[in-house]
């Protein structure tokens, strides 16, 4: 079946239609081409490896059944506090292609090189969440993702003053310190107020 469907399709529209059936969607923007890998199961950078003994398909549900966690919940702040915090949240969804595993990667490591001590104080924290799993959903309505994006937060107290996605995330993932310059400046940005 899958030869008669490679025949008939193009290998674009054959790209697209497993991105879409696996609830991995590119940015709308004019985006390069996903890359022609499945979709990967899990919060992981790449397929989990089997580890001895192990099937790769045990692998695969064992990666599965960490990202059904739901998010972390945010640390409520001492009463008075009004220092602003930012949250860097990775959104997904259970099924993801790789290049929604790459731009995690290199999103969550951009922010660890150049804010590490916003990350060490808690004035900044990176958080990956599959909005798929129950309890999760909310983050859709509330920041607008359809897909995998990256979204700032900034919080005072329990509340969210302000938010923005970084769509350009999409459209760097090929260039990956043009990627890391685009997440440090904007968390920078953030940051600063």
């Amino acid at each position: 079946m899958l030869l008669t469907v490679r025949k008939a399709l193009p290998i674009a529209a054959l790209v697209g239609l497993v991105l879409t059936l696996s609830g991995c969607e590119r940015a709308p923007a004019s985006s390069p081409a996903a890359p022609a890998e499945g979709p990967v199961v899990a919060g992981q950078a790449e397929t989990p490896a089997a580890a001895d003994g192990e099937t790769p398909q045990a692998a695969v549900a064992e990666a599965a059944d960490a990202a059904a966690e739901p998010a972390p919940a945010v640390a409520a702040e001492p009463a008075g506090n009004t220092a602003p915090r930012v949250i860097a949240y990775y959104f997904h969804r259970t099924l993801r292609c790789a290049t929604c595993l790459l731009i995690e990667e290199q999103s969550r490591e951009a922010l660890e090189l150049s804010h590490g001590e916003e990350l060490d104080s808690g004035r900044l924290a990176w958080h990956a969440v599959n909005i798929e799993v129950p309890g999760n959903e909310h983050f859709e309505q509330e920041y607008g993702v359809e897909a995998a994006a990256l979204v700032l937060v900034e919080m005072i107290g329990e509340q969210v003053t302000r938010w923005e996605i970084l769509p350009e995330v999409w459209d760097l993932v090929e260039h990956p310190h043009e990627l890391q310059e685009y997440v440090t400046m904007e968390a920078a940005l953030f940051l600063g107020g």
